[in-house]
């Protein structure tokens, strides 16, 4: 893999593709099918075939993260869980993996 330079504050965009048993990973889910933080306007990225067949779905996520801007904290939603979404969630972290990959912008270097 080539090496790049990356410029103060290059934004980062980070990607979901899917959730899945850890004890059968053929077995897969949407990432947000699990209450998870979801951005306010979910947008899907086109896949090739190899993708789809593999059950990719990447979607995008709510996180604006730079590189090397330092940030202390920063509430990423405000969400009322139910008792089930809770258990639910309980049950995935021991569970489940969640597969999200990291892209840099376009004329990152």
């Amino acid at each position: 893999m080539a090496e790049i330079a990356l410029r103060l504050d290059t934004s980062l965009s980070f990607g979901h593709l899917q959730v899945g048993p850890l004890a059968n990973p053929t077995e897969i889910y949407q990432y947000y099918s699990l209450p998870f933080c979801a951005p306010q306007s979910l947008k899907r990225e086109k896949h090739d075939v190899g993708q789809y067949l593999a059950g990719d779905r990447r979607v995008n996520t709510p996180y604006d993260v730079r590189f090397k801007v330092s940030e202390e904290w920063r509430e990423l939603c405000n969400v009322d869980l139910s008792n089930d979404d809770v258990q639910r969630l309980i049950e995935a972290i021991d569970e489940v993996r969640a597969e999200t990959v990291l892209r840099l912008a376009a004329g990152a270097r």
